[in-house]
């Protein structure tokens, strides 16, 4: 399987669906819950998310 990276235009949210989500979905269920104090903290929160997103959190 063969992976490619492609940029999108700009304000164009409906050509990358799928990523506009999971912003959608960590600000509402991560982010918005807390208050960030510094890079290191929001790299904190995003790996423990992604972690709980990737393993227990159900998708429907």
């Amino acid at each position: 399987m063969t992976v490619s990276i492609s940029q999108v235009p700009n304000a164009s949210p409906n050509l990358n669906g799928r990523c506009e989500r999971f912003i959608e979905t960590i600000k509402l269920e991560c982010l918005n819950k807390f208050i960030v104090f510094g890079k290191k903290h929001l790299d904190y929160l995003t790996d423990e998310f992604t972690s709980y997103y990737n393993t227990k959190r159900s998708h429907m």
